[in-house]
């Protein structure tokens, strides 16, 4: 089935689903000399909207994002019921710092793994950290090629709805 890209909630339950259900994003990040870096991430939607995932503090994307927050992220398929379907994100990147925030991500991500960290596995001086994208504007385009803008306050409700 379709998504009706001419309602505004229906595109932004659209949004939702893709965000759910579609684990690997590319991010895209670019270095002080703009030189730009895409890279595919394991992330984990939070009901915030915001997109999640471990990186190596010393991954080229964790150093771009160092020194130029701004990013954007691609999640894309082309196997489901509403066809080929990508959503489209700008926002900004921010190594996650707070211990209850941490330890919320690594409840949500490895529940249903048999991997269990620890917040210490994520601070101090371990090399691996989570970082957290905020979208600040959203789009979807379907099979058609269709550019359709994602109200962020319909796509925080859809997300918060489930």
């Amino acid at each position: 089935m379709k998504t009706n890209l001419s309602d505004p909630n229906a595109v932004a339950a659209a949004a939702a689903t893709v965000l759910r259900t579609h684990p690997i994003a590319v991010l895209a990040t670019s270095d002080i000399r703009s030189q730009p870096w895409a890279v595919p991430v394991h992330q984990v939607t939070m009901p915030d909207g915001s997109l999640n995932w471990r990186s190596s503090r010393s991954a080229r994307h964790s150093l771009d994002l160092a020194t130029n927050a701004k990013a954007m992220m691609v999640l894309f398929s082309a196997t489901n019921e509403q066809g080929e379907i990508a959503l489209y994100l700008e926002g900004a990147v921010s190594e996650v710092v707070d211990a209850a925030a941490i330890q919320t991500i690594v409840e949500v991500r490895y529940a249903n793994t048999s991997l269990k960290p620890t917040l210490a596995d994520f601070s101090g001086e371990n090399e691996y950290r989570f970082y957290r994208f905020i979208p600040t504007a959203a789009w979807l385009n379907d099979d058609a090629h269709e550019k359709t803008s994602v109200d962020m306050k319909l796509l925080l409700a859809a997300l918060t709805a489930v």
